[in-house]
């Protein structure tokens, strides 16, 4: 039993470690009015803060947008997550299956279950198609 528990132990640490869940850290801004807490605003000087921290890699603003994506023979409404390139290059995003890394503005890395809620199994087949991305916007008027 110690054997078994010992090498579950160490394959889901590998697995974390290899995926940065364990060196990952989310930072939200504060919601509630009870906190006597001062409140600082997530803004671009809250990054450079963050940045400055000793060990800290990379920080960047968490963009996720519903949108609908078009690909010359189908249409999806799915999720797009907007990343920095120096993201791609962390354990989390490192994986690319077919095709490489961002090599100029326009691109973008998609995952295997847009490849396969698209219908395209063969990955090398999206490399090089035109992706058109549509988003709503919110309007106060």
């Amino acid at each position: 039993m110690l054997s078994f528990a010992a090498g579950n132990h160490r394959y889901v640490s590998e697995i974390y470690s290899e995926l940065g869940l364990l060196t990952q850290m989310n930072v939200f801004p504060h919601r509630e009015d009870t906190d006597s807490t001062k409140v600082v605003p997530l803004d671009k000087d809250a990054i450079e803060q963050l940045s400055a921290i000793p060990g800290v890699k990379l920080v960047y603003p968490y963009v996720d947008i519903e949108v609908t994506a078009t690909l010359p023979d189908t249409q999806i409404t799915t999720r797009a997550r907007v990343l920095p390139e120096d993201a791609v290059e962390t354990p989390l995003f490192s994986t690319i299956l077919s095709g490489a890394s961002f090599s100029g503005e326009g691109e973008a890395i998609v995952t295997w279950r847009f490849a396969e809620a698209t219908g395209y199994a063969d990955f090398d087949s999206l490399v090089g198609q035109r992706l058109v991305l549509s988003a709503q916007a919110a309007s106060l008027d």
